[in-house]
């Protein structure tokens, strides 16, 4: 019940606040464009270095039977690449962390602020960035996790076709979903700590939020898809018009059903 009460607050507050739904689908915007300017370059050469070692590790495989893709990547071959790829990695983490600590910053502040609660941006790109601390290893090690995953997939296509299977990199994607709803949370509670206490004594809400976040997502997506359907053109405008708001919907949402439990 607190969950629709919460989505249903967070509706109005959209609809009472179009100059705030505009400043936050703004920021988001630019956040977006912004991290696909400067993290395109980076992006290709570790696309470029994931295709070298995985043709590497695959050739490596062929020849010695029985060997695993760890020691592979081990090689004297494949090590300078995997370093060069770690430097990659690491640069195209400091890109987003920057961005996500600027960008969140101020729509979690647009957020709270639309629901009459007190706050200061410069408080709450601080909140921000503590937290991006410790998220940036969270997120780091999935990262790797999920290409060591991506890279043993097309490693075993290549070797052995028949062994290859995608349960490993369906379970990482798992993972990726709930601590994204984690990350809603944190944000909205104002701490990492304040956050992980909220779930453990909320449960229930922890997972109705994130079914019903998922819903109202997958009928963005449905809408997105039509307009493409009706015309690729109207894409962005739809994006703006529809997949923008319901971010800052969810954010407002999270603030309105965690803060209330945080305080209480």
């Amino acid at each position: 019940m607190k969950v629709l009460v919460s989505a249903r607050k967070a509706l109005s507050v959209l609809v009472e606040n179009p100059l705030a739904v505009v400043a936050s689908a703004c920021v988001d915007a630019v956040a977006l464009v912004a991290f696909g300017f400067l993290s395109q370059p980076v992006y290709d050469k570790l696309v470029e270095h994931i295709i070298i070692i995985s043709t590497l590790v695959s050739e490596q495989l062929r020849m010695a039977r029985g060997q695993s893709i760890l020691s592979a990547l081990s090689s004297p071959e494949v090590a300078g690449f995997a370093r060069q790829l770690a430097w990659l990695l690491a640069l195209l983490l400091l890109v987003a962390a920057v961005i996500v600590v600027v960008s969140q910053g101020v729509n979690w502040a647009i957020a709270r602020s639309s629901l009459m609660q007190k706050v200061r941006i410069i408080e709450e790109l601080m909140r921000v960035a503590r937290m991006a601390v410790v998220w940036s290893v969270i997120v780091a090690l999935v990262y790797v996790i999920g290409l060591l995953a991506d890279l043993r997939l097309v490693v075993i296509s290549k070797v052995a076709p028949a062994q290859a299977g995608t349960g490993l990199v369906d379970v990482v994607q798992g993972v990726e979903i709930v601590l994204l709803f984690v990350a809603l949370v944190h944000l909205a509670a104002g701490s990492i700590l304040a956050g992980t206490a909220w779930i453990f004594q909320h449960k229930a809400q922890f997972l109705g939020a994130g079914v019903l976040v998922t819903s109202v997502f997958a009928l963005v997506s449905l809408l997105l898809q039509a307009a493409a359907g009706l015309s690729q053109p109207l894409m962005v405008p739809a994006g703006l018009l529809v997949f923008l708001p319901a971010v800052m919907w969810t954010r407002v949402f999270y603030v309105g059903l965690v803060s209330n439990g945080v305080h209480s």
